[in-house]
């Protein structure tokens, strides 16, 4: 959000749904999104509808974990209203008017450079968790990562998986 001042690089995604401020170090949820998406075929063409809800903290006083707005953005607020817009301007741009955006979101390649920027901002690469699967019972995993689709993918000492 460069127009509104907030450094993006105090700004972390947290698979797959949240998105974190640095504060001192700390990471702290400032947002969550929950996205749901069904696949309709319409007057003949495979197509996607997706629902997507975005909460913000703009202003709530912090604890040991959430943060808002004004806690990564040097105290300032930032009206709700300038926000949206700059939110829904950036939006409609990647969606419409950014030819080359809209062409790697519907190619193979364009989906891995999609995944790239989302691990360049997000902090799990390497870590170990548990993974509970009803295909492949409960191990430890290391995260290597996400596939194309979104899954995240973990690694063990000698398989690759995707899980949900």
């Amino acid at each position: 959000m460069t127009k509104l001042g907030i450094d993006k690089s105090r700004i972390k995604l947290k698979w797959p749904n949240d998105v974190l401020g640095d504060i001192n170090g700390i990471p702290k949820k400032i947002s969550g999104i929950l996205s749901e998406s069904e696949q309709y075929t319409i007057n003949g063409l495979p197509s996607v509808v997706a629902f997507v809800g975005i909460g913000i903290n703009f202003d709530s006083k912090p604890t040991e974990d959430f943060c808002s707005i004004p806690d990564i953005n040097n105290g300032k607020t930032i009206d709700r209203g300038e926000f949206l817009v700059e939110f829904f301007d950036n939006l409609n741009y990647y969606l419409h008017e950014n030819e080359m955006h809209r062409a790697l979101i519907t190619t193979d390649k364009g989906q891995s450079e999609i995944v790239k920027e989302i691990q360049d901002v997000w902090m799990h690469s390497g870590q170990v968790v548990d993974v509970d699967s009803p295909e492949l019972g409960t191990f430890k995993a290391k995260i290597a990562g996400l596939s194309k689709t979104g899954y995240l993918k973990v690694q063990t000492d000698t398989d690759t998986y995707e899980v949900n």
